[in-house]
């Protein structure tokens, strides 16, 4: 599993990845996701 930042990058390089999803729970305990194009991390 990708930890860093560049580890991450690498991985979206290396298999081609669109879109990264980003799931978390807000203060009320409740999902919330936020989906971005992969290549703004890059």
């Amino acid at each position: 599993m990708a930890k860093t930042l560049k580890e991450i990058q690498k991985l979206i390089a290396n298999e081609g990845i669109k879109m990264v999803d980003f799931k978390l729970t807000d203060i009320d305990g409740r999902w919330r996701h936020l989906s971005i194009p992969a290549d703004r991390l890059i």
